[in-house]
Formats: structure tokens, sequence, C-alpha cells
């Protein structure tokens, strides 16, 4: 898929086959290896929910700059495809949850979210007393399926009792693009999953050309 991406959303570039100095930027044609390509291997960007705006103006810095800490609409963006993608990660990532094969063991819940499963980690950490859930790491975790039963998004949502709740919400552009996306923002966002993901995957196939 060749794409033309608007200079706002280009964060951190790497190709595939390429290695990159991030003081320098990305190596001149005639200094990478042989045999490597241009595809993306994986960039990031920020953007505002839900008009999905980038930092394309002073004002927008502003706005971001000036965001508050614990609720607002800025999203981080994360792309990893090239030879970076792993197909099937989604799935790997559901069966781990789904059939309680990680450490610590998640187990199935009544969901909070629309149209996800929830999975949370029920054990008590000994040295505190409190739920397991609220340690670092052991985040609630969402699961969306679509109608032939495939995973379709993953969110893990942080439960930390202090700063900002961080949710991760993951999913694929396959069979537009062979992408992973990852997106974060705060946990008071999460019930417009089903819109950030939708808004996101056809901001990314936007940026197609001919």
């Amino acid at each position: 898929m060749k794409v033309r991406i608007p200079w706002h959303f280009v964060r951190l570039m790497e190709f595939s086959g390429e290695p990159t100095d991030w003081k320098r930027g990305p190596q001149p044609p005639e200094a990478r290896p042989l045999g490597a390509t241009r595809d993306i291997a994986s960039f990031g960007f920020d953007v505002r929910y839900p008009d999905m705006s980038g930092l394309s103006t002073p004002a927008l810095q502003r706005d971001y700059d000036g965001r508050p800490f614990k609720v607002n609409p800025w999203m981080g963006v994360s792309i990893t495809s090239g030879d970076l993608y792993r197909p099937g990660a989604l799935a790997a990532r559901a069966i781990v949850v789904r059939k309680q094969k990680s450490y610590p063991t998640y187990f199935q819940v009544a969901s909070d979210i629309d149209a996800m499963e929830k999975y949370v980690v029920q054990s008590t950490n000994p040295r505190t007393g409190k739920p397991a859930r609220l340690d670092f790491g052991n985040s609630d975790v969402y699961l969306a399926f679509d109608r032939s039963g495939q995973v379709s998004a993953i969110i893990e949502c942080s439960n930390t009792e202090i700063g900002r709740q961080l949710c991760s919400q993951a999913f694929v552009l396959e069979p537009h693009a062979s992408v992973f996306v990852e997106v974060r923002y705060g946990r008071d966002m999460l019930p417009k999953w089903q819109d950030i993901q939708r808004r996101t995957g056809a901001l990314l196939l936007g940026f197609r050309i001919d």
C-alpha cells in the first residue's frame, strides 16, 4: 500500500531493513543496506479525538501542551508494519488471557463495556492486602470479536490509584493492510472504543494513494 503521510503525523519513523539513527534521521538511499526496502516498519503520532486533528498548527500544539493531565481528548497512536509486523499477534494474546495461561491468571467477569468481554486478575497482593489488579502491570483486559469469532480488538486498562488511568487499544487493519495499531487514551474514553477504532482506522487508510 503506497501512502502519503502529512508531516505532523510522523514521529520516529523507521523502515524495514534499515537501522535508524534517531539523532540524524533515516539513512540516505546510498547508505541503506543491500536489499533494503522503503516499507514502513513503525511510526507514531498524537491525535485529538473525535476530530482526529494532529499537531499541524500552533493552536493545536498549544491545545496539546495545555491539556489536563487526567481527562483530555488527545490520544497517542503507533503503528507496526513491514518486517516488524507479526500476523496473529492479537489472537495469541487473546488465547493467553481467555485460557488462563498467563501469570497472574485472568478470570472473566461481567463486562461494563458494550460488545466486549472483560478479564481481571482476582487474587490479592499478599504484601499490601489489596486486590492484585491494582498492581502495576495487572491491567484489566477487554476483548472484542468479529462475527466469525476472530479477535478484533484488545484493550488493556490500568487501575492505578495515582494519576491517569490509561488504556491501550490494539487492532489490525487487515484485510486492507498488514498494520498493527495501538491507540493510547484515558480510561474515561473507553466506552467510545468502537468509534475510536473506526476513526483511527479511517485516518490511517486515508493516507493511501494510488
